[in-house]
């Protein structure tokens, strides 16, 4: 998945230099630590993927 690199990032996200507004690629393994450290955000687009899907899911059920 993609990922932002946000402004409280060190110079190495998940052993990559990177700077804030970058765009990575990590494996959801990968990610897990600097997402909790808030060091990386998801992408705006998988954000949104993410986020309608649960939506989606609801409405039908209900």
């Amino acid at each position: 998945m993609k990922y932002f690199v946000t402004d409280t990032a060190p110079p190495r996200v998940a052993g990559r230099r990177v700077k804030a507004g970058d765009t990575i690629e990590l494996t959801d393994t990968a990610a897990r630590y600097e997402a909790q450290a808030g060091h990386i955000r998801l992408a705006s687009s998988e954000a949104e993927t993410a986020v309608e899907t649960p939506s989606k899911a609801s409405k039908t059920k209900g």
